[in-house]
């Protein structure tokens, strides 16, 4: 039933996602800071 974690397909899935959502998070954090920067 929960083979599909295992499988190298889906960890690599998992790792990348791991990897690029912080980056995400901080990359939208700055974005907001710099408009509200604009702004004021």
């Amino acid at each position: 039933m929960f083979t599909f974690l295992y499988s190298l397909r889906f960890q690599l899935f998992l790792l990348i996602a791991l990897a690029i959502l912080p980056l995400l998070g901080l990359t939208l954090y700055t974005a907001s800071e710099q408009r509200e920067l604009a702004a004021a």
